[in-house]
């Protein structure tokens, strides 16, 4: 597989490499935004893999472009970085898919856009991808979330389950949200949201919350809300890098108590970093880290404190 992460200024000396190997069958390829000069893409025709990621409404329409050739795919992901002032068209793909691409097997689409605060331009977009060819023929189904309001909705179009191997959670699932997903079509489709995710942000208090963060491929977590994360240590051993955050409000015993179960149960932990605005806590420090009840000491953790932080290195 061939990774490429470049500036414009050297997209024709990489696509000129890319040439070379002409028997390329996997590409991941990050554009990074630096000046308004186009790019025209230009894939080896025998790619079966190619993931992209871009940030300008300049990219997605060259990216368009470029996918006509690639016959032979078979797994295509496209991710936006940057909210986008134009509105995706599923008919578009739709077009494209039918035409150039008849192979494909793995769609992956994560875009995000900004829109009016009218229901109706919201629909119209998840209507164009709600055809039979991605409802019924490929059963690609489409997610269509708004996380924020003001001072324009910014819509998150993302593929089922979610594409993004990081997801940030606003608001509850499916709150705000439109699927394309008919009435007969079986539920199970949102039993599955976050099997892509290995680095899950929480931001919004709902009553699903652990149920998120308790999927096999979630690794890294950040909770950036109240929350006692005590109850679910049991679904939390596979977590290796956590941040969390305690606030006066926070209906536990105490943050310290809290961090010492933590250390004690989270065998694959790597890294813990913990933000605590309470006041009057124990002091979190080697001499307190000695007198828990964890395989961690002075000789293999590394305690590293702020202001009100403390990362752990383990």
């Amino acid at each position: 597989m061939d990774s490429g992460k470049t500036r414009r200024g050297e997209v024709i000396n990489i696509f000129y490499y890319f040439q070379k190997f002409s028997h390329l069958e996997s590409i991941e390829y990050t554009i990074q935004y630096c000046c308004s000069s186009q790019i025209d893409f230009i894939w080896p025709l025998t790619l079966k893999h190619l993931k992209i990621l871009f940030f300008t409404d300049r990219d997605y329409d060259s990216i368009l472009h470029s996918l006509v050739p690639l016959s032979s795919l078979l797994n295509l992901e496209v991710y936006q970085n940057n909210i986008s002032y134009s509105h995706p068209n599923g008919q578009v793909w739709e077009n494209l898919l039918r035409s150039s691409l008849p192979l494909l097997k793995i769609f992956k689409l994560y875009l995000q856009f900004q829109c009016s605060t009218s229901l109706a331009n919201h629909q119209e977009v998840v209507a164009s991808f709600s055809t039979p060819f991605f409802i019924r023929e490929r059963k690609w189904i489409i997610y269509h979330d708004i996380p924020y309001r003001y001072p324009h909705h910014f819509i998150i179009l993302n593929s089922l389950p979610f594409a993004f191997e990081q997801y940030l959670t606003l608001r509850k699932p499916l709150e705000n949200s439109l699927a394309t997903v008919p009435e007969d079509y079986s539920k199970d489709v949102f039993t599955n949201l976050y099997d892509n995710i290995q680095t899950l942000k929480i931001k919004y208090q709902n009553a699903e919350i652990g149920e998120n963060f308790s999927k096999p491929s979630v690794i890294n977590l950040t909770i950036y809300v109240d929350f006692d994360v005590v109850p679910w240590l049991h679904v939390l051993t596979r977590i290796r890098h956590l941040d969390l955050y305690f606030t006066a409000s926070l209906p536990i015993s105490s943050p310290d108590e809290t961090i010492g179960l933590i250390l004690q149960n989270m065998s694959q932990l790597h890294s813990l970093h913990v933000t605590i605005t309470q006041k009057n806590h124990s002091p979190i420090d080697m001499a307190w880290l000695e007198k828990q009840q964890t395989r961690f000491n002075h000789s293999n953790c590394m305690i590293v404190s702020g202001r009100d932080s403390y990362h752990f290195w383990l």
